[in-house]
């Protein structure tokens, strides 16, 4: 069969309308969509009834003393111990990490307190627990003081990390009270200017 130039255009045209058709008919069916997610960090600020992640911290008083925002303490001596309870309760519908900030005042007057220990091995937890009594390190492993890192501080500043992951409801026990060494000296207990805040 002879192909004739009108028989070969006649196909070519056959094949670009097919082409043609094919296209629009691929646009025509064609679709797009999107999903977007929308992903809200809980904030620890929102003091609303259902808080997600939300702690208390108080002091444990004396039923005596349940109007009381903290002590005062007077005529303090070497060796005194001074009820401070502290307590944290994880308030939050989830597990949580806790780290725990003591600020002390008279930063100076203190160390001159625990000269003892500081520069030896592991001062950040001889200190600390030459000050809280009751500081279980085996839960508050991982403590830091400023002591050294930070010569120009008015304040002792400890920072206490919770060594485990304190479950949604539990409540742990910080510390249960002040501790004065017993070496303070006259000398070392005038440069708290009469008086020191924690």
């Amino acid at each position: 069969m002879k192909m004739t130039k009108k028989k070969v255009f006649v196909i070519a045209l056959a094949v670009c309308l097919v082409a043609i058709i094919s296209m629009s008919s691929l646009a025509w069916f064609s679709d797009s969509k999107q999903v977007q997610n929308d992903f809200f960090i809980a904030d620890t600020d929102d003091d609303t009834a259902d808080d997600i992640f939300s702690i208390d911290l108080w002091e444990n008083t004396p039923v005596d003393d349940l109007d009381r925002d903290g002590y005062e303490y007077e005529d303090i001596l070497p060796g005194d111990s001074l009820r401070k309870d502290i307590w944290v309760k994880n308030t939050g519908y989830y597990d949580q990490y806790v780290r725990v900030i003591i600020t002390i005042s008279d930063r100076a007057a203190w160390l001159n307190a625990l000269k003892d220990v500081i520069g030896s091995a592991n001062a950040d937890q001889a200190a600390a627990q030459m000050i809280f009594n009751g500081l279980d390190l085996s839960k508050w492993g991982a403590i830091y003081n400023n002591m050294i890192d930070e010569p120009n501080s008015d304040e002792l500043v400890y920072v206490l990390y919770y060594n485990s992951i304190l479950e949604a409801g539990q409540a742990i026990n910080v510390f249960k009270s002040i501790e004065i060494p017993t070496s303070m000296t006259r000398e070392e207990a005038a440069l708290f200017d009469n008086q020191f805040t924690i």
